[in-house]
């Protein structure tokens, strides 16, 4: 739907907001609110953690936590402090409280007196805050800072009808998102169930079953064997690591990152330059059907992510954190071992194995005692050619609908921001 704009519009004097309403005026954050920073929570998460209580605790990206006390009770706004980075405008920097709750040390506290909240609110979170934070890897806006930010100011009952504009605007466009992201959670299972069944089940539904003797695997077709993966691969955990060396070779590597973000590597896949000795070379070069898995994660759940190596590499090895398994040809195909690591089982028996506190990792008898389905050779190949095609076509209505997904949460803040500095005229408009 387009929208109508206003009569006539002037300089705001800000580069980034542009022109405004001609009756619209521009002032500063500071003349708007008060702000009682001082006023935060004392107590680190540790002893926060021994009081009992029922009352939200909200930090900069929302409630974390839960205790017995709370120091404002009346509607504030919080306002990220710091974080990284700010100027990946603008996601929910700032949002509305209005119950008892505490605020930690992490975010500025504002106290709306000539602005009406939810206006306010929106409008932080349309600022361009990049010539406001001070800071590189963490990025921090400072009250001095604040204090200087310009906010678009309308009346105060031009300010309550573009807010409820957008209420109702947020509440469809909520919807719709929730939508297409229930939509990917859908396809997302449909994706891992379908890898579930074809290797652990096989292809056709009407083949004689057997028991796996495998409680976590169940029954498989009967001419299907079950193998421990030492007797059927090689595997270790790569030395290679990120330092570069004036007496090693010069080589490309497959660090973590490639690994947990790939599904498979190819020649086209870009990759890390560094060094490795010659015996690490000859012993982590990536070759054709290997696989390679993350052996460790900051969570139980998160660990053992496999990758195919679709092409034999002459410059490229293994990264450090990665365990390389190359499987006996005659009896286990790669490409086939790489979706039986991706089955649901397969990751509940690694979150089981992984061992840590803060990093969780597995042992180098965790992975040779992986207990494997072992179909014959042809019908590994024909389970991995027909998931290469199911996942191929989910993955494609998957990608179109967090395309969806992305497309309507650039509107919905292209709109917001229009409105919230008069770019738009939404007053007695109906949403559409």
């Amino acid at each position: 739907m387009k929208y109508k704009e206003y009569p006539k519009y002037k300089d705001s004097g800000v580069e980034w907001i542009g022109q405004i309403p001609e009756k619209w005026e521009i002032k500063k954050l500071k003349f708007l609110v008060d702000c009682i920073d001082g006023k935060r929570i004392p107590l680190n998460s540790s002893e926060r953690s021994k009081i009992p209580g029922n009352y939200p605790y909200f930090g900069a990206n929302g409630i974390v936590d839960r205790i017995n006390d709370f120091i404002f009770n009346e509607p504030i706004i919080i306002l990220g402090e710091d974080g990284a980075p700010f100027n990946e405008q603008f996601k929910d920097v700032a949002f509305f409280v209005n119950e008892k709750c505490w605020i930690n040390n992490h975010a500025h506290v504002l106290v709306p007196i000539k602005i009406e909240p939810r206006f306010f609110t929106n409008a932080l979170n349309c600022v361009e805050y990049l010539p406001f934070v001070e800071g590189s890897t963490r990025e921090k806006l400072t009250q001095e800072s604040m204090n200087n930010i310009p906010i678009c100011v309308p009346s105060v009952d031009e300010q309550i009808e573009i807010s409820d504009f957008i209420e109702k605007f947020l509440e469809i466009s909520d919807n719709l998102i929730s939508k297409f992201q229930q939509q990917i959670i859908l396809l997302e299972e449909k994706r891992q169930a379908t890898i579930n069944q074809a290797v652990t089940k096989g292809l056709d539904p009407s083949v004689p079953m057997k028991d796996s003797g495998v409680e976590w695997i169940g029954r498989i077709p009967k001419h299907w064997e079950v193998k421990k993966l030492k007797f059927v691969a090689n595997f270790d955990n790569s030395t290679v690591d990120r330092h570069v060396y004036d007496d090693e070779i010069p080589v490309y590597i497959s660090h973590y990152p490639q690994v947990y973000n790939n599904e498979i590597i190819s020649l086209k896949t870009k990759l890390s330059k560094g060094t490795c000795s010659q015996k690490e070379f000859e012993n982590f070069r990536l070759k054709k059907d290997d696989v390679l898995i993350t052996k460790d994660s900051e969570t139980a759940d998160d660990i053992g992510v496999p990758v195919y190596i679709l092409d034999n590499f002459s410059d490229a090895v293994c990264g450090y954190h990665v365990a390389q398994i190359s499987t006996n040809k005659n009896q286990l195909f790669g490409g086939f071992f790489f979706r039986f690591i991706q089955s649901s089982n397969v990751n509940s028996y690694f979150e089981t194995e992984a061992h840590g506190i803060t990093r969780y990792g597995l042992g180098k008898d965790s992975i040779s005692n992986l207990i494997l389905t072992i179909p014959p050779k042809e019908e590994q190949e024909e389970i991995y050619d027909f998931l290469q095609k199911q996942t191929t076509q989910l993955d494609e209505l998957i990608a179109k609908s967090k395309a969806q997904v992305t497309l309507l949460e650039e509107k919905r803040q292209a709109l917001i921001t229009a409105a919230v500095t008069g770019k738009i005229d939404v007053r007695n408009s109906v949403v559409a």
